[in-house]
């Protein structure tokens, strides 16, 4: 539903998916960053190029709050394989 400010309205606690596109079929970092936070999570290898150039991962997780989520984003986008965090 979306509030005055035409931005969606998110009740948190919620579960969040991102899309993680990384340059190597290796998700131990990506593993171990979520592991930090301490909670379940569900990554899952979902495609992968033509050229196996580069492969593309699903990550869900509860986040608590926007900050969290945007925090967790900030994080997986910096890891030195990934290309792009949708």
């Amino acid at each position: 539903m979306p509030s005055d400010s035409g931005k969606p309205t998110i009740i948190y606690p919620c579960l969040w998916d991102y899309r993680v596109i990384m340059t190597t079929k290796d998700e131990s970092v990506l593993k171990e960053l979520l592991e930090t936070y301490q909670r379940p999570f569900k990554l899952e290898l979902k495609n992968t190029s033509k050229n196996a150039k580069f492969y593309s991962f699903n990550v869900s997780m509860e986040v608590l709050n926007e900050a969290e989520r945007n925090e967790i984003f900030q994080k997986i986008s910096q890891l030195d394989k990934v290309v792009q965090t949708l």
